[in-house]
């Protein structure tokens, strides 16, 4: 009976024992994880934090009379990092450096492949290991037994302690949400120069084969939901409600420029080929603003200025409105964000600057409330701001990996290179400007907090 109960005390003990450890490790993992961002030092701040978190979380104070309060990479605790392991999604599009480093030993890390640096160290393993001494008073991961060493009086030799490892795999997801069907080719591609907030580009559709995408170029992508037809894009680019997804995108040809068109102009209340409001509604304010100066004086640039108004009273005395001009707006988004947050729209437009800025679902240039508002809203409607934001990879297309003709699952988690624009006006037809093309100007890049890109990080094993 003794034997028996001393048997179950030491199974007991051991469960507790492994228990406490892979709590431990799970959530030094999640730490360690979280700091694998790619930069500078990623290695060595997940590796702080797996420590930090262990070693003072009173959470595991159970774990540190155990292991104690020092720990030492190499003995106590060690660390693996990988670029990418099986079946993720990262495995279809590895560097070189990284297919070169696949682990194929049979182990438990068999077809994981390791990491050459900070720059691609997206997963890290963390392991608590066993230091155990037979009787030696510092033996960590252990627990003497009471059971076994009965059986040293019938002249076996058995041990007298028991240990157990823990081990965690983790990892740090980038997801992309609410972003539409769409790529844009750095202006600025071969040059020191960079794009800076309120500038207005005029984008045009590049050429099917993207190796003929010059700066300031946009391409369409497969459907970030799934769909790949040109209805999908179409729908895509239309909004609102996307999905989020791991960032791959791969580029989209064949799609009619019109497609393009009927897609982007239900942001501004202009419906056509069955598009209807009570699917895509419109923005609350559907003006279409003003270009840069010298776009307005050349219909071929392509990267404005900035300077968009001659002097600052310019917009509100020509946009007429019926509050005083605001002080401290400077950008077209500007304005718009504050006459949909003060409902006060233009009701006329004085002196257009060009004529072709004149929204056709009015007549000439002079536009009542009610179409400035974008109405008819569908019922239930609440009017969504972000409507003519559209978030978008920016890249140097002259450097992209193309095969047969398009970019094919591209991984794009780098948060610098997501940019959001204000689409400043409708897009008109194709056919009477010399291609498709788009007006946006450049309101910077996305934000940790700002919904669109997301970091998620999990554990694996």
């Amino acid at each position: 009976m003794i034997a028996v109960a001393a048997l179950a005390l030491d199974v007991g003990r051991l469960l507790v024992l492994r228990s406490e450890m892979h709590n431990a490790v799970d959530e030094a993992a999640l730490a360690a994880a979280a700091e694998l961002d790619g930069s500078n030092n990623a290695q060595s701040r997940a590796k702080h934090a797996a420590m930090t978190l262990i070693e003072n979380d009173s959470h595991f104070s159970k774990v540190r009379e155990l292991i104690g309060t020092n720990l030492t990479e190499g003995q106590e605790i060690s660390f693996t990092f990988f670029c990418a392991i099986e079946n993720d999604a990262l495995a279809s599009n590895l560097s070189q450096e990284c297919v070169n480093s696949n682990i194929n030993d049979g182990g438990p890390d068999t077809n994981k492949y390791l990491a050459q640096g900070d720059a691609d160290s997206h997963y890290i393993r963390v392991t608590l290991n066993p230091v155990v001494t037979q009787g030696s008073d510092d033996a960590r991961y252990s627990i003497d037994l009471y059971f076994l060493p009965i059986l040293r009086t019938l002249g076996l030799n058995v041990p007298t302690e028991a240990s157990t490892t823990a081990t965690a795999l983790a990892g740090r997801a980038v997801r992309i949400c609410d972003y539409p069907p769409l790529m844009i080719c750095n202006p600025y591609e071969g040059t020191n120069n960079s794009l800076t907030v309120g500038q207005q580009l005029r984008l045009f559709m590049g050429a099917g084969d993207p190796q003929y995408w010059v700066p300031g170029d946009f391409g369409l992508l497969e459907s970030p939901t799934g769909g790949g037809g040109a209805t999908d894009i179409s729908k895509n680019l239309a909004g609102p409600g996307l999905t989020c997804s791991d960032p791959f995108i791969t580029t989209k040809t064949g799609v009619n420029a019109n497609m393009v068109k009927w897609g982007l102009n239900t942001r501004f209340g202009i419906y056509e080929h069955g598009y209807q409001a009570k699917d895509y509604p419109p923005s609350p304010d559907v003006l279409d603003y003003p270009l840069d100066v010298n776009l307005q004086n050349d219909s071929n640039a392509r990267v404005g200025t900035g300077q968009w108004e001659t002097n600052p009273s310019w917009y509100w005395n020509n946009y007429q409105h019926a509050s005083a001009m605001p002080i401290g707006l400077s950008s077209r988004y500007d304005y718009y964000s504050w006459e949909i947050n003060n409902s006060d729209y233009p009701t006329k437009i004085v002196a257009p600057p060009v004529s072709s800025q004149c929204n056709p679902i009015a007549n000439g240039c002079n536009r009542n409330t009610t179409i400035w508002k974008g109405e008819p809203y569908p019922a239930n409607y609440v009017a969504d701001t972000k409507r003519r934001v559209i978030t978008v990879p920016v890249l140097n297309c002259s450097t992209l990996p193309k095969n047969g003709g398009k970019i094919s699952n591209l991984w794009v988690a780098d948060q610098n290179v997501w940019k959001k624009f204000f689409i400043t006006d409708h897009v008109d037809d194709p056919s009477a400007t010399g291609g498709l093309q788009i007006l946006a100007e450049y309101l910077g890049g996305v934000g940790n907090g700002d919904g669109t890109y997301r970091v998620e990080v999990k554990l694996y094993e």
